[in-house]
């Protein structure tokens, strides 16, 4: 693995973590015997979640964890890609 491969796997890591500490958020609706309703709520701090649009025992927030997922997927398909390319260009 050359410098190159290194610097592009190093990125896609920070990348990841910054990911971990930035998280989707979605605002929760939910009654007794009904399904859940969720919105999106942006992204924000881990340690500092988005406060529930209502302050009522129905209305929450949570972690959007299939958009984080789905964001950390890409994001290694991405740079573990790029890092493979920049490998087979520099044994030509």
């Amino acid at each position: 693995m050359d410098t190159l491969q290194k610097g592009i796997i190093t990125l896609g890591i920070i990348l990841i973590l910054a990911s971990g500490l930035f998280l989707p958020w979605n605002y929760t609706f939910n009654t007794k015997g009904n399904s859940e309703v969720t919105k999106p709520a942006g992204y924000h701090l881990a340690m500092d979640p988005p406060e529930p649009e209502r302050n009522h025992p129905y209305y929450g927030v949570e972690v959007d964890t299939e958009r984080f997922w789905a964001q950390s997927f890409v994001i290694i398909i991405f740079f573990g890609g790029l890092a493979y390319i920049s490998g087979k260009r520099t044994e030509e």
